[in-house]
């Protein structure tokens, strides 16, 4: 059997959330009896085993992936990346340029097939001068993350994944 693993960093369980979904999305849409797709925590992650296909993602820091999860897909081959990112979708043009810039850098170095930044959660609420800074609105809700979207995103994967049989 074929295994695809999803290796991710989690800070507010968002990239968890991610993670799981997309490996509920790939079990579904690939014959399982092929292909079994599960979500791995990096710190967790044994890397005895060689998966036919490693999606790695994990939480933006800073406007970077935060960092441990950088260092692993850099040093990987990957299939695809993705991050999450509370900013993305609705700070100023030039911060979401800069956080979907640094996960497409990071892709292209794990010779990555496809990347996909999503929205994300914050652990609490921006202070004035942040949401100023960032042309974040003030009644912006605490979590920006749209399952839509990774299930769509799910679906190009498996698709690309299918193509490879």
């Amino acid at each position: 059997m074929k295994t695809i693993e999803i290796v991710y960093a989690s800070k507010t369980g968002t990239s968890k959330d991610v993670a799981r979904r997309i490996a509920e999305n790939l079990n579904s849409a690939l014959k399982p009896a092929e292909i079994q797709a599960e979500s791995v925590e990096l710190s967790g992650r044994n890397g005895d085993s060689t998966p036919w296909a490693v999606i790695a993602g994990g939480p933006i820091n800073g406007m970077r992936l935060r960092q441990d999860i950088g260092n692993f897909i850099d040093g990987e081959q990957l299939f695809a990346v993705f991050s999450v990112s509370y900013l993305v979708k609705h700070a100023r043009k030039m911060w979401q340029k800069s956080i979907t810039r640094n996960v497409a850098e990071h892709a292209s170095r794990a010779g990555a097939e496809t990347y996909r930044v999503f929205g994300g959660r914050a652990e609490s609420a921006m202070p004035g001068f942040a949401r100023f800074l960032f042309g974040l609105p003030a009644d912006m809700p605490m979590e920006t993350l749209d399952m839509s979207e990774v299930d769509e995103w799910s679906g190009e994967l498996a698709e690309k994944l299918r193509s490879r049989i």
